[in-house]
């Protein structure tokens, strides 16, 4: 069973809490006064200026001599021989994917593609014409053929019908002089 603590007890606890804190407060601050007493700066504060910045443009200028390299630097390839017509960019300025640097001069370019393509389109029709007598020729070698087989169909039929004048007893030199 809890008993119930007297208020003198409690009061005396609260004041005797409050008192040590106020004795470690009082041994703080004493003792960060002593440490300024011991440490003093090195510099008089005439030694030095202090003053406001403040934002403007700079007015002095300072001559210098050397080489400015630039952090990164890119090396920039064409896949055509072109001249540089115009820099769009200046140096130093930050590029996105897909945005124009410079301009090429590419009509020299241009014209050796319309002159192979004027050469491929020759090379074409010479080829369509080579295709055309090709055919011509196949044509032709296909109808001495035909009338050739024709030919060797009629002496066949000739012979043929000399055999059945000849069993029939007809003169054979008449026929043969007949196929000649």
């Amino acid at each position: 069973m809890d008993k119930s603590i007297e208020e003198e007890v409690t009061a005396k606890r609260k004041k005797k809490t409050r008192i040590i804190v106020f004795l470690i407060l009082g041994i703080l601050v004493s003792g960060v006064f002593a440490l300024r007493a011991f440490i003093r700066p090195s510099i008089a504060s005439a030694e030095f200026t202090t003053s406001v910045a403040e934002t403007g443009d700079i007015e002095n200028t300072i001559n210098a001599t050397g080489e400015v390299l630039p952090e990164f630097e890119e090396v920039l390839t064409s896949p055509i021989n072109a001249a540089v017509r115009n820099v769009v960019m200046d140096a130093g300025t930050k590029v996105r994917a897909g945005q124009s640097i410079l301009t090429l001069d590419k009509s020299s370019a241009e014209t050796d593609f319309e002159k192979l393509k004027f050469q491929i389109e020759s090379k074409e029709n010479e080829i369509r014409k080579l295709k055309l007598d090709l055919e011509k020729t196949f044509y032709d070698i296909n109808s001495n053929n035909n009338i050739k087989q024709l030919r060797i169909a009629n002496f066949k039929d000739a012979v043929s019908s000399a055999q059945r004048l000849y069993k029939a007893g007809g003169e054979p030199r008449k026929i043969l002089s007949r196929l000649s």
